[in-house]
């Protein structure tokens, strides 16, 4: 209670009932009890392994997305792929199931010998192309052609249809029914990160589909991107990335998201090791699990490169998107609070590209007003500028010596850049490379649910202030 001494005579007898009124004792019922997630994240090992096939159905579609023809065509040499396609195809997308056909019979041709595979070259010309070639020679090579036309068609249009619905998910049961055991991965780890046994199957079927290490995990594209090595930067908060140029409606968007639950999409200035910039279009997505308490955060980071396949990137971005989970299956009780997902009206009713694309301009959609964004104002955007130089000199390097980064190894393909943190009792940094050839890196990542931070392998509660 407060009151303005100048009217303590006027207001004295107000205020003396007031305080009567105040209670001095509470129910017990009314304080939260406290989680002992140690306890109550104990699951036995049957639980953990049906966790764990659920997952590596559904992880696996998001590795196919990485590189939707590459997939197609490896799915398209298994009789059982071939005939879960097809029938996808004949009930959703019929004008389809003759490009898929003259596919199928096209690579058939290459288990034949010369002579016979060529007069069948003769016949499916005939059928599918309504031409005759002068030879089989010419027939193999007219069908080839169109074929490889015809698989990039699908690839692009219906195969991702395809993985994104509920038929797909038998085809992927169906391949992993050999896998009876969890198979863990704690090599890929940070060492001093304990897995929770409730999400056991989840995270190591992540990683063993990615390539993990801690924020509790980086990847080499990680490395290279920002500059720093796996060492340097497990079980920290990303926030070193941030600096000076980093634009605080940015960090002020991603606090408003996690506190709510919800996608994040938003773009903001980074920093490498050596001080260098680079634009990153950041998109999160929070993971409850089924008692609705945040476990984890995926992180997806797209470097924005200004070139001519921007448009092509991100729409390879917006399909990977549509496959991150946003739920996580647990046979415990639940671990912490209920956090329910907000989304308001404006996130509800666009799709990925539209969000996107307005991120991409400093336009998140969904955001709220400037006025509504707590912003530091204290030292202007030193706020952020800190966050890189506590960790440079956490590492051991002087003030204003020169820095070089880490340039990792060079693998020849793209690869997805991933990070996970966990919320509760236990954090994650889970990277994999994922083959993306002819495509730039993206990195992906994970990043632990407010309000808490990484300490000593463990999440330490804090300020919201989380990501920021």
């Amino acid at each position: 209670m407060q009151s303005d001494g100048a009217k303590a005579a006027q207001e004295k007898e107000g205020l003396e009932k007031l305080r009567q009124l105040l209670p001095t004792v509470f129910d017990l019922a009314a304080q939260p009890k406290a989680f002992n997630a140690e306890v109550l994240t104990k699951v036995d090992d049957a639980a953990q392994r049906a966790q764990w096939r659920s997952s590596m159905a559904k992880f696996t579609r998001l590795v196919w997305s990485m590189d939707w023809e590459t997939s197609l065509r490896r799915l398209m040499t298994n009789p059982v792929g071939q005939m879960a396609f097809k029938q996808f195809l004949e009930s959703k997308i019929p004008a389809d199931v003759t490009s898929l056909e003259l596919y199928l019979e096209t690579i058939a041709l290459d288990t034949l010998d010369t002579d016979v595979a060529e007069e069948e070259a003769r016949e499916l010309c005939d059928r599918f192309l309504g031409q005759s070639p002068s030879s089989g020679a010419d027939a193999l090579l007219a069908l080839r052609d169109q074929a490889a036309r015809l698989i990039s068609v699908l690839a692009s249009e219906s195969f991702p249809k395809f993985v994104q619905s509920k038929l797909c998910l038998p085809l992927v049961e169906e391949l992993l029914k050999r896998e009876r055991r969890l198979k863990t991965v704690d090599n890929l780890m940070w060492n001093r990160y304990k897995v929770p046994e409730d999400c056991a199957g989840w995270i190591h079927s992540f990683v063993s589909v990615a390539e993990t290490y801690p924020m509790f995990f980086v990847n080499q594209e990680f490395c290279r991107t920002t500059g720093y090595s796996k060492e340097e930067v497990q079980g920290r908060n990303c926030r070193f990335l941030q600096g000076p140029k980093t634009e605080p409606q940015s960090v002020a968007i991603i606090q408003d998201t996690l506190r709510r639950g919800v996608d994040c999409h938003c773009r903001l200035t980074n920093y490498r090791k050596d001080g260098g910039l680079f634009e990153n279009l950041l998109t999160m997505r929070p993971v409850h699990d089924s008692n609705s308490v945040m476990r984890f955060c995926i992180g997806v980071q797209f470097e924005i490169n200004k070139d001519t396949n921007l448009k092509q990137r991100l729409s390879q971005l917006g399909k990977l998107l549509k496959l991150l989970p946003e739920t996580l299956e647990v046979s415990s009780r639940a671990v912490g609070q209920v956090h329910l997902k907000a989304e308001n009206a404006a996130e509800k009713s666009a799709d990925i590209g539209a969000k996107l694309d307005q991120a991409l301009v400093n336009n998140t959609v969904g955001a709220p007003t400037v006025g509504q964004y707590h912003i530091p104002t204290e030292g202007g955007h030193d706020y952020y500028g800190s966050h890189r130089d506590d960790l440079i000199s956490d590492l051991g390097f002087k003030p204003g010596e020169t820095l070089q980064n880490y340039q990792g190894e060079a693998n020849g393909a793209g690869t997805v850049q991933t990070f996970a943190v966990g919320s509760g009792a236990n954090a994650a940094f889970i990277t994999k490379q994922v083959d993306m050839s002819g495509l730039p890196p993206m990195p992906t990542s994970f990043v632990p649910a407010p309000p808490s931070t990484m300490k000593d392998g463990n999440l330490a509660q804090r300020s919201p202030r989380l990501i920021s």
